[in-house]
């Protein structure tokens, strides 16, 4: 009867053991995490990123994070023209700097930023745009993205119109510029070869060589 006492005390304690070591740190990890979910965070998604004491690729290693860790972001640098440099809270008594790079922003994913970091990206996939006339220009074939909503497009057409008595030197022909504006006034510009079937007026169009100055 004793030994059937102790070996269920064995294993009362066994359980409360791993309760204690192995449960509840588990629980705590889970809040901790959920926690940060709710404010300016980052996801690792990289296999291995370095931590540095300060933010520069030359800055002393002090640890490494791993794909699918969470961190709170204490403050950011931009200082680098290649990359945006990101202070973490690494635990409740060390913290560090982890570079994501500028454009292809693939080590790490930047959450709950309320900082417009980067400029927005403007793509077309045709070499020229056709469209019937002035009026009826738009943007739905073009691919606008950025960190945060709220990107104005505007366009501004040139006309670039140089007599030859050789064919092959006359030219004729419509450039639309758009530029994709950001709400921190960040701007980027793309130039596109635009035909009409109702040619624009002179006063519609600007002079193509205002434009190349």
């Amino acid at each position: 009867m004793k030994k059937l006492v102790l070996i269920v005390l064995s294993i009362v304690i066994i359980s409360g053991l791993f309760y204690f070591l192995a449960y509840l740190p588990e629980q705590a990890r889970k809040i901790r995490i959920a926690e940060i979910k709710k404010g300016w965070h980052v996801e690792i998604t990289t296999k291995t990123l370095n931590v540095r004491e300060t933010p520069e690729p030359w800055g002393v290693k002090i640890g490494e994070v791993k794909e699918g860790q969470v961190y709170e972001v204490v403050e950011m640098n931009f200082s680098d023209f290649s990359r945006f440099w990101y202070k973490i809270k690494i635990n409740d008594y060390k913290e560090g700097w982890v570079a994501n790079p500028r454009i292809t922003k693939e080590y790490l994913n930047d959450i709950n930023n309320d900082l417009d970091i980067s400029p927005p990206t403007l793509k077309y996939f045709e070499e020229t745009y056709f469209v019937k006339d002035i009026e009826s220009i738009n943007y739905d074939h073009l691919e606008v993205t950025d960190d945060k909503d709220g990107v104005v497009v505007t366009h501004v057409i040139y006309h670039e119109y140089e007599p030859s008595s050789d064919p092959e030197l006359h030219k004729d022909q419509y450039w639309i510029v758009y530029t994709a504006t950001d709400t921190s006034d960040k701007k980027v510009s793309k130039t596109q070869a635009i035909v009409f079937e109702k040619r624009p007026s002179k006063n519609q169009v600007i002079d193509f060589k205002l434009f190349k100055k």
